[in-house]
């Protein structure tokens, strides 16, 4: 074999020192791409269900804000509603994905956007990422749509960027930032951090979280028996069966994270530390229910 042709395909195992070894077999897999870097992050976390990117909404310069609903969706105490919040502790994380960002349509535009990162990534992968290879119409506002005829000839729609109606979203987006960016970094006392990973092979999941051995945290004060919730994949908490151990940036540790809001009530959050990124998911409209062991007394229906 000359100096020029391809080497055999290998494979890794490891020797009994635990160092990575070749047998033949199978090529290491290559380091993903910018595009499916960029993807895993921000789509496959989720598997889609977080459709809209949000863009000059009053988010914090350096979040990205997603969210499960259009415009008509953000009702006042829907509980449909997730949202999640992406900060990157590296730059050159933040860098790679923004280059893919930078592709969207309505990513760069100075009015206030909501972009279809769902169908215009699937438009973008059909390229590797390179570009969206397909008539993108325009407007002055930064407003971006496709025209695509089915089988039957009829023709339908596809929103790539739309403006919002209404600047009181403004305040629904300023607010969720104000109240769940300190959950992307703190492990202060006054929230309740557990470790958590769903299982891949359930879709949701009923579980059960004993209050804090500290009887005294805040937590363990309004829900001294804990508390037990059901959670959906992809809605309430995130999936990491993208993260293959080829890929560069993976996960470092997942959590739920418990704390109290206005004084009343709980909320949790989903928190996942990448290395050079972290993200949080959360239903903002939802709280968390007590488990109550000791029932001292029974409300009487009259009969009705």
């Amino acid at each position: 074999m000359s100096d020029t042709d391809d080497p055999l395909p290998v494979d890794i195992e490891e020797d009994v020192t635990g160092e990575k070894k070749v047998k033949k077999g199978q090529k290491p897999k290559k380091r993903p791409s910018d595009f499916e870097i960029t993807r895993t992050i921000l789509q496959r976390t989720h598997e889609r269900k977080l459709p809209i990117l949000l863009r000059n909404m009053g988010e914090d310069d350096d979040l990205l804000v997603l969210c499960s609903e259009e415009e008509k969706g953000f009702t006042y105490g829907s509980s449909a509603m997730s949202c999640m919040l992406v900060q990157f502790d590296n730059p050159e994380v933040k860098d790679l994905c923004h280059s893919v960002l930078n592709k969207l349509h309505g990513f760069n535009h100075h009015y206030q956007i909501l972009i279809n990162l769902r169908d215009q990534i699937s438009a973008l992968s059909k390229t590797k990422g390179e570009r969206i290879d397909e008539p993108v119409e325009t407007n002055e506002y930064g407003a971006a749509w496709v025209t695509r005829t089915d089988v039957r000839g009829q023709t339908r729609t596809v929103a790539y960027a739309t403006m919002i109606d209404s600047l009181f979203h403004f305040e629904d987006i300023k607010a969720w930032c104000k109240i769940y960016r300190h959950l992307l970094t703190c492990d202060g006392s006054d929230v309740y951090v557990y470790p958590y990973t769903h299982p891949d092979s359930l879709t949701s999941s009923l579980i059960t979280v004993p209050a804090p051995d500290d009887c005294n945290h805040p937590i363990a004060k309004l829900y001294p028996d804990g508390f037990r919730v059901c959670v959906t994949r992809g809605v309430d908490v995130f999936i990491t069966k993208s993260f293959e151990d080829h890929f560069p940036y993976k996960p470092l540790s997942q959590d739920l994270i418990f704390f109290i809001k206005d004084g009343v009530v709980a909320q949790m959050v989903h928190r996942i530390i990448g290395d050079g990124w972290r993200a949080i998911l959360t239903r903002p409209n939802s709280v968390i229910f007590p488990i109550r062991k000791n029932i001292t007394h029974s409300i009487e229906h009259g009969g009705l």
